[in-house]
């Protein structure tokens, strides 16, 4: 029908709608071009073409179809093509495309792995879709968002949202056939085993696909459908499909379609323990993800592509890999505007600095770089949060986020390690110019890099540790830092460590009997590694279900708690610890306020005489001796202790608290 309009337009002399036929007509027909030249022949057409500078709603239809080819090709062009959609729909007050710009935007931002943005804006887009009556938005981003908790583990909610947009579809005939709503049933149903389901879905999809010549929806079907396959382990017919998924990707240049299809034949290559084919489908599927911008997908896929040349004893490229994975990581969270959300996608990708450092502790013997790769996790987010505050400055920071966001690009396309280095410095400094700003506040941010080992070293002093643990199968390991020196210590599996850990803690909360649990764990996790006897300060850096732990109830060999015989303490990384200490200590004020030797006997016998409710807490033994121990630990003269009936919330109120370093309290808790 568009090429009929067209051809009538043009007869007519009306060169606006022809041209509107035309670009409608590229649009139904996309995948049957070449979509890389079809882009840059719109692109041209927009710098150009008089009619599309000057006719805005013209010009807005043409970024969209721009826009939809852009998204199976670079996020790059692809966001440039709905930010000046945006634009023009807010200048023509068209609510439906700035609410469907704000929405592809949002999927951009989740190429570029500003998963926190993405989510907001493409959840924000659903809403306004809902509440204005937009079926097609509607459908859109409902069969999206089924299509990603398909593929993220959560085939239930996905039908749910898939459902939803299948059923608006159904009512509006005019949406046409979904097959982003089908890929994403598909894929639920593989993740739910309802394998002959999906074999009849697929049957249909690829015949429709066909039939309209939708070369990226084939290739999409193709795609999921190996994955029923892979679930049935019938990896031959698992790498037919994928092989002709590549062919199609190939022939029409979906770089991103590409690289999903050649990183999942390289999990069918090793799930047959064919391991050479599966590293070099990996380096393959790894050059396509450069040249598609997936930047989210693009460390995972590192980290496999390393997992592959450990398992072949390749170390030393496994450990470069590793190191590749970590600098876009980096990346990633040098963007996300929050602490909150740095933490979080740490967590995400902290699987890849574990397995980094047991390559590493294991094949290559280097303590100051398993150190590194430590730091370079756990440090990250807590150092940033210490070491800079927020600019308000908004305009600023949003140009300087589109600066980030190119060098990020850039950095996916890098190859070379000088090369990768040198992105990170400029990216570091882009974030580093927000606080040259005259609105930005008054913390001054540090270089990021992880402390260096030697300065964690002469800061201990010579009593102090810093034992950080790293769980991981089928070793974990602990980096013990002292004084004198750093070693790597081998420890028992993750899945041993955890589940011990866990029936430990939930012991202790149904207050069953713990302490053989406890003595194991200590043997698990302390034993080898207190073999000084002048050490008895321990810095611990929890990993995993360890944070859950009390370290200080574990029961040594002779039966004592760690409590009784060593100072424990807790810290999210060892630079993080390093930068608390350094902190200057206040010029004036005290260093410990401590309360304790409360007589709540002598208080329950008052109010039982006196008639009133008494509130039945003991004594606590011992509470006056422990402040008086904490408060030794303190130059003489800068503490100050509540005991006894002095001990009392009017005394404690009264006293200047905002002066002590430290605030002790040896009393009952409530809850």
């Amino acid at each position: 029908l568009f090429a009929v309009a067209e051809r009538l337009y043009s007869q007519r002399g009306d060169a606006r709608n022809a041209l509107y036929a035309r670009i409608g007509h590229i649009r139904s027909t996309m995948e049957q071009l070449s979509l890389p030249e079809t882009s840059a022949m719109l692109d041209e057409e927009l710098q150009r073409n008089a009619i599309l500078r000057s006719d805005k709603q013209l010009r807005l239809f043409c970024l969209a179809v721009k826009g939809d080819i852009d998204g199976e090709l670079d996020s790059k062009p692809m966001r440039r093509d709905w930010e000046e959609a945006l634009e023009i729909a807010r200048e023509l007050g068209d609510k439906k495309w700035q609410n469907r710009a704000s929405g592809e935007i949002g999927f951009a931002n989740f190429l570029d792995g500003d998963l926190g943005k993405a989510q907001q804006m493409v959840a924000a887009t659903l809403i306004t879709a809902t509440l204005t009556g937009d079926v097609g938005a509607q459908i859109r981003y409902l069969a999206a968002i089924g299509s990603v908790l398909a593929v993220t583990g959560q085939p239930d909610q996905a039908l749910n949202y898939l459902d939803r947009a299948a059923r608006a579809a159904e009512q509006n005939p005019d949406a046409g056939y979904q097959f982003l709503i089908y890929t994403g049933r598909l894929t639920a149903l593989k993740e739910l085993g309802r394998f002959d389901d999906a074999d009849k879905l697929t049957v249909e999809l690829l015949s429709e696909a066909r039939a309209r010549q939708k070369r990226v929806k084939e290739a999409q079907v193709l795609l999921s459908s190996s994955g029923v396959f892979v679930a049935r382990k019938d990896y031959s017919k698992a790498a037919q499909q994928l092989q002709t998924a590549i062919t199609l990707a190939k022939d029409g240049h979906f770089d991103r379609l590409l690289a999903d299809a050649q990183f999942e034949l390289a999990a069918v290559y090793r799930a047959s323990d064919d391991l050479r084919q599966a590293e070099q489908m990996a380096s393959q599927a790894i050059s396509s993800s450069q040249a598609g911008g997936e930047m989210y997908e693009f460390p995972k896929r590192l980290q496999y592509l390393a997992e592959l040349q450990a398992s072949l004893g390749k170390y030393e490229e496994a450990d470069a890999t590793y190191t590749r994975a970590a600098d876009f990581i980096d990346a990633m969270v040098g963007k996300a505007p929050k602490v909150v959300i740095k933490g979080a996608l740490i967590t995400a990708m902290g699987e890849i600095f574990n397995e980094h450092f047991s390559v590493i502790a294991e094949h290559l013997n280097n303590v100051g770089k398993a150190y590194e790769v430590l730091e370079r996790a756990r440090g990250r987010a807590t150092t940033d949060g210490l070491r800079t505050g927020s600019s308000g400055n908004s305009d600023q920071d949003r140009e300087i986020d589109r600066k980030v966001a190119r060098l990020r690009l850039d950095l996916l396309k890098a190859k070379s390690p000088a090369e990768i280095r040198s992105i990170r410095d400029d990216i570091f400094l882009a974030e580093q110019s927000r606080w040259i700003s005259p609105t930005a506040n008054s913390f001054t941010p540090a270089a990021r890099e992880a402390e260096p080992l030697q300065e964690i070293q002469s800061a201990l002093d010579g009593g102090e540790a810093v034992l950080e643990y790293v769980l991981a199968s089928p070793r974990s390991f602990c980096l013990v830092i002292t004084r004198e020196g750093s070693r790597i210590i081998p420890l028992a599996a993750r899945d041993e460590i955890e589940k011990r850990a866990l029936s430990y803690l939930n012991t202790i909360t149904t207050k069953g009997t713990s302490a053989n649990d406890g003595r194991q764990l200590f043997g698990m996790l302390l034993a080898p590694l207190l073999n000084n006897p002048a050490i008895t300060k321990l810095i611990i850096v929890r990993d995993g279900q360890l944070h859950l732990l009390p370290f200080d109830t574990l029961i040594d060999q002779a039966g004592r708690y760690i409590a009784q015989t060593h100072t424990i303490s807790y810290a999210p990384s060892a630079s993080a610890w390093h930068l608390l200490k350094s902190k200057s200590a206040p010029a004036r004020g005290r260093m410990l306020l401590a309360i304790g030797g409360i007589p709540y006997n002598e208080k329950m016998m008052n109010a039982l005489t006196r008639g009133y409710r008494p509130d039945g807490l003991g004594n606590l033994p011992g509470s006056a001796a422990e402040i008086r121990a904490a408060a030794s630990t303190f130059p003489a003269g800068t503490t100050d202790l509540l005991l006894g009936s002095a001990a009392n919330e009017g005394a404690f109120k009264k006293a200047p608290l905002e002066t002590y370093r430290v605030i002790h309290l040896a009393v009952h808790g409530l809850a």
